[in-house]
């Protein structure tokens, strides 16, 4: 009789004890997994900003000051945060595709959680600045967690992530239409046919040379 309370006193107490405990180990659970996101998130919004400074550098500088439809730097860092956007199934936003495989998934919401800026003005460099609204998705650490409210991203809870790429300018660019080009010598092509500027090359005077 006796050992038949202690073993019954026993398995309440282990009961209890897992009461108490399990919802403090599922809170950090859940918390490592969305700070795990999270923290991907950050080097995915670091690399949208980076492309976008490429995108900016190596194409027309006239199409990073455009509408987001055409605005390069804002559809190359489109196509990075797309993977991270998660957004609710059966969005009606325009989701981004891959050539060859379709639509990326969850990324309907994409356009009203990203804006791009690119600033040309700075000689010799150009910035591009990346701010990516990530939703905190994950039961209980989505509700715990501070985070700053983002209206436009349309989610209840999501953190704001920003990143800034400044690369350098390796040639000096100009917004095309490009400019006529001074014409070459009278003399040039008697001396040495082949050689020298010609006026109908394509992109002739878009790059002034390497600096």
């Amino acid at each position: 009789m006796i050992g038949r309370r202690k073993h019954g006193a026993r398995r309440g107490s282990v009961m209890m004890e897992t009461v108490l405990i399990l919802p403090w180990f599922l809170l950090v659970v859940f918390g490592v997994v969305q700070f795990s996101f999270l923290w991907v998130a950050r080097l995915m919004t670091d690399y949208a900003a980076f492309c976008a400074a490429r995108a900016a550098l190596v194409y027309n500088p006239a199409d990073t000051v455009c509408g987001d439809e055409t605005n390069v730097s804002y559809q190359a860092a489109r196509q990075i945060l797309a993977w991270m956007s998660f957004s609710a199934p059966h969005t009606g936003g325009d989701a981004p595709t891959v050539p060859g495989w379709g639509r990326i998934p969850l990324s309907g919401d994409i356009d009203r959680q990203l804006r791009v800026t690119v600033d040309n003005a700075a000689e010799g460099f150009v910035t591009a600045t990346v701010h990516f609204a990530f939703p905190l998705f994950v039961p209980v650490v989505s509700k715990l967690v501070p985070a700053m409210m983002d209206e436009d991203a349309g989610y209840p809870h999501a953190v704001t992530i920003s990143s800034s790429c400044t690369l350098p300018k390796p040639w000096s660019t100009e917004a095309w239409p490009k400019r006529t080009p001074d014409p070459p010598p009278e003399n040039a092509a008697t001396q040495n046919p082949g050689v020298g500027p010609k006026a109908d090359t394509p992109f002739a005077g878009t790059r002034e040379g390497l600096t």
